[in-house]
């Protein structure tokens, strides 16, 4: 791929992807002074669970998908393959504009639209296995993917299983928060290794 080429995919890429995702986070944070505004300084703890667990996954999400463009570019991939993970991205990013209304009020919708963000994720790695194969990507984000599903898997049962406390209660709210701040920690882990590693 040449470096005109390369410049071209950066200038589309990364100003759009940045640019969802820093829609969705002016919307939390417009939910956030909705509750500050509510509750003032005294604010119930559970209540601002939502809204943690959607800064720390799309902060993940956000490092991971622009670490993702970069490692197709330094692969020189086709461009239908760079356009397709594109979309994808896109996806999710729009999947955190609308779970963004749903951090503090209508959040009974924010865990169906975060298990369908880790199902998609999860899909669409999976999705990356054919071209892998025959070398047309680079090295695939397994670990992240597996991260996703487990997340969803969690999600699911607490939904539906016979679980002594529900979702939305607080003990479920904690619950969900103590996952995905374990998953954040984990691929922030791996991206760490990715970003530093030409200098360590």
């Amino acid at each position: 791929m040449s470096t005109i080429s390369t410049a071209r995919r950066q200038i589309i890429s990364y100003p759009l992807v940045t640019t969802l995702n820093g829609f969705a986070l002016k919307n939390m944070l417009e939910s956030v002074q909705q509750i500050i505004t509510t509750y003032g300084f005294c604010i119930p703890p559970e209540i601002i669970i939502f809204p943690s667990i959607f800064f720390i996954t799309i902060f993940r999400f956000l490092i991971g998908n622009i670490l993702h463009l970069r490692s197709l570019e330094e692969h020189k991939t086709h461009a239908i393959i760079w356009l397709y993970d594109l979309l994808m991205i896109t996806f999710e990013s729009m999947l955190f504009i609308l779970m963004s209304y749903f951090v503090y009020e209508h959040d009974s919708s924010f865990l169906p639209t975060l298990m369908i963000l880790c199902i998609v994720d999860t899909l669409w790695v999976f999705s990356m296995f054919p071209h892998w194969r025959r070398k047309q990507r680079p090295e695939m984000p397994w670990a992240w993917g597996m991260i996703n599903l487990v997340s969803f898997l969690i999600l699911l049962a607490m939904l539906f299983a016979e679980f002594p406390f529900a979702p939305l209660s607080v003990l479920g709210r904690y619950t969900i928060l103590a996952v995905f701040l374990v998953a954040a920690c984990l691929d922030l882990g791996l991206d760490y290794y990715k970003i530093f590693r030409s200098t360590s």
